[in-house]
């Protein structure tokens, strides 16, 4: 059965186009470091910085270049890149959704989350 409130979801954001900043993200077993992550990516052009924020469940990071062709160039090698043996998948960078977007998105999140399952008071089963 479709959910109609899949094809509904606006995107996470727009890929911005010019961006010096790429999405990176890895498994949770990883041990390198940003320093490992920035040497890696300095192969490809000079790094300006990189954040990976400390989360036990999203392993993720952003690394952010000194000019937008180095993130080009690392985009078309593809995927995976290995940093210290571990797998690295790099993604475009997506712009933030802008507070309007957000409400927008909130608006569908309330039926994926709770069918409407109560009545009365009273528990229904499906």
């Amino acid at each position: 059965m479709e959910n109609r409130y899949h094809r509904n979801f606006p995107s996470p954001g727009p890929i911005v186009s010019g961006s010096k900043q790429i999405y990176l993200t890895f498994p949770a077993k990883s041990t390198f470091t940003e320093d490992d992550v920035s040497n890696y990516f300095s192969n490809f052009g000079p790094v300006h910085d990189v954040r990976i924020p400390c989360q036990q469940k999203r392993m993720f990071g952003f690394v952010t270049f000194q000019n937008s062709e180095t993130v080009q160039m690392v985009l078309s090698k593809g995927n995976p890149h290995y940093v210290c043996g571990a797998c690295v998948l790099v993604k475009p960078y997506r712009g933030k959704l802008k507070l309007f977007d957000r409400k927008y998105f909130e608006k569908f999140e309330a039926p994926l989350c709770y069918n409407s399952i109560f009545s009365s008071g009273l528990f229904m089963r499906w």
